[in-house]
């Protein structure tokens, strides 16, 4: 009808970058293995935080899905987890909490982030005037030894505002780590379907789940995340499945794609602007290097 475009429903599956390359495959109903986990997500800082998180993994290929609807569930003898299932289950919770707990310490951050900020300030200010009162001791030294001393004493302030500097580094470094409190495996039935797919003149296909017992689609992992993605960018040559904040609006060659190139985990870390870095201190300007925060 002629009317403004509208965008799908969040809960159907969507090719962002390519197109469907043929008929849906038959569909076969197969069971499923998930496992909910709940952790505690420690900060250690200046004080200790806990956050819990709930996580639902998928376990045959390690990713995260939403949870599961399980008020008509009713309570089984499930085998243990298989190796490979166990493996599966350990990199997604790693890669979890690693995305996760930093967002659900958002507020914990920032305020270490706040207190830093307020410290380095303090520190900067403090040593300007110690520096000032300590040029004004030079000149009003008499003798060259006692004016000599004095200089000295005074050239040696850059040094000590270094150590106060990574005193507080390390007073306010943030630690992040999580444990698990329970976990619980749920067993039902899929629908599967096989996708057939083409991204430029790559072919290929993806697997997706429609769950029985709440209807929910499930794609497959993102390769930057783990996320069951159904909004899906795939990659140029290898047709990687990623989410929209991993696919880069589509444009996925090799170096863009984190599934052909994957990267290094970035360590978590507070970066506040640092009011000691310029300081002019024993008579000679601080020149800070570009990289130079707590």
């Amino acid at each position: 009808p002629g009317e403004l475009p509208r965008r799908l429903p969040d809960h159907l599956p969507v090719l962002l970058n390519a197109v469907r390359g043929g008929a849906v495959g038959l569909r076969t109903r197969t069971p499923a293995r998930y496992l909910v986990a709940h952790l505690r997500a420690r900060l250690q800082g200046d004080e200790v935080r806990h956050v819990m998180l709930d996580l639902t993994i998928r376990l045959e290929d390690g990713a995260r899905v939403p949870a599961l609807e399980i008020s008509r569930a009713y309570p089984i003898v499930a085998p243990p987890l298989t190796g490979e299932e166990h493996a599966h289950a350990a990199r997604a919770l790693r890669v979890a909490v690693r995305r996760a707990a930093p967002t659900a310490h958002a507020g914990a951050l920032a305020a270490i982030a706040r207190r830093a900020r307020r410290d380095l300030m303090r520190i900067g200010d403090y040593y300007s005037s110690l520096d000032a009162e300590m040029a004004q001791a030079v000149g009003r030294a008499r003798p060259a030894e006692e004016r000599a001393r004095r200089a000295a004493k005074r050239a040696m302030l850059p040094e000590e505002l270094d150590a106060r500097r990574r005193q507080l580094c390390e007073r306010l470094s943030a630690r992040l780590d999580a444990e698990l409190v329970a976990a619980t495996i749920i067993e039902t039935e899929v629908d599967r379907y096989a996708i057939p797919l083409r991204r430029r003149t790559v072919g290929g296909s993806v697997m997706l789940l429609q769950r029985a017992g709440d209807g929910v689609i499930e794609g497959p992992p993102c390769a930057g995340c783990d996320v069951a993605v159904i909004r899906l960018h795939l990659c140029d040559e290898r047709l990687h499945p990623l989410c929209d904040a991993c696919g880069h609006a589509g444009r996925l060659d090799r170096a863009r794609c984190p599934g052909c190139k994957p990267p290094r985990p970035a360590p978590l870390a507070v970066a506040v602007e640092d009011a000691t870095a310029t300081l002019a201190l024993g008579g000679a300007l601080r020149e800070a290097p570009p990289d130079d925060r707590p």
